[in-house]
């Protein structure tokens, strides 16, 4: 599907089963798109971390003005 929307030819190229001239850009690409989604799963993780510590923050806060 991501082939068919950038070139409907280049599409039909690899629907035959010829080889694309492009081998290294869309290996570089590949890798760019591999290190952007880890990139995003370690901002997901960082702030769940941060609003776990926020949590825990307001917890031991709460518990210091009840007493």
């Amino acid at each position: 599907m991501g082939t068919w929307a950038y070139c409907q030819r280049a599409w039909g190229y690899a629907r035959q089963g010829k080889p694309s001239n492009n081998q290294n850009e869309i290996a570089s690409g590949s890798l760019g798109h591999t290190r952007h989604a880890a990139g995003v799963k370690a901002g997901i993780l960082l702030a769940w971390i941060a609003g776990l510590a926020f949590l825990a923050a307001l917890i031991i806060y709460l518990i210091q003005v009840i007493k």
